[in-house]
């Protein structure tokens, strides 16, 4: 009896090393063992075997980097529903270009970095509403959590947002309350003071300027700004 399972025990080993092998093909050196396991052979024996979902996960990750998308919905389909399985359907979605439905399961599954680099896809595209309600939702799950330091940060992706869509006021808003959190960011302060430069708001806008020189007397951005700053309010007091 104990013979017998200890055989079916390395027959289910051997078979998992065999899949791996076959998923993992496209990586192995050109002599090695994996070479020679074909791709297809992986996916079948990841299919018909029992195997735990971690492994299934590894495998629709290793089936989405390869470009393989069809073997990847497939081991996705097999997870159970969570996180992990959100995350791996975003995963699926951006490679396949869709980057709208990739946000929606990133945003499921609670992967803010991931969150973050479909927004820019999104922002890259000129597909501002999408992109800056998503930032937004980011903004709000990171005040739930209390992460004041990531929220700084995502109040500033915010307003940059903002400020390319054309709005200006939301944008000043968002780095000032990015400042709120981080008042002593030279990133924060030279986003504020460009933004009420933009809008003409030139006595924030100098105030901003002259902060950023307090931190960083040395600072060209800062330098360049008050002299803007200074030039335009000389030419609206003549």
């Amino acid at each position: 009896m104990k013979a017998a399972l200890l055989a079916l025990v390395l027959v289910v080993l051997a078979a998992m090393q065999l899949a791996s092998d076959g998923l993992l093909n496209a990586e192995a050196e050109p002599a090695s063992v994996p070479r020679l396991i074909p791709h297809a052979a992986g996916v079948a024996a990841f299919a018909a075997l029992p195997l735990p979902a971690f492994m299934r996960a590894v495998a629709a990750g290793v089936a989405i980097d390869d470009g393989h998308f069809a073997d990847a919905q497939a081991a996705i389909a097999a997870l159970p529903p969570g996180g992990e399985r959100d995350d791996l359907e975003g995963r699926l979605f951006a490679a396949r270009g869709d980057a709208r439905a990739a946000v929606a399961r990133f945003v499921a599954a609670g992967d803010l970095p991931r969150v973050s680099d479909a927004v820019n896809t999104l922002a890259a595209r000129d597909d501002w509403a999408p992109a800056l309600a998503e930032q937004r939702d980011i903004v709000a799950r990171l005040q739930r959590l209390g992460d004041l330091e990531g929220l700084a940060h995502a109040q500033w992706r915010l307003a940059q947002l903002e400020a390319l869509s054309g709005d200006g006021a939301s944008s000043l808003r968002e780095y000032q309350a990015a400042l709120q959190l981080v008042p002593l960011s030279e990133t924060y302060l030279l986003g504020a003071a460009n933004e009420a430069l933009g809008t003409g708001h030139l006595d924030l806008a100098e105030q901003y300027y002259k902060r950023v020189l307090t931190l960083d007397p040395s600072s060209v951005d800062g330098r360049r700004g008050l002299a803007r700053v200074m030039e335009r309010l000389r030419a609206k007091r003549s």
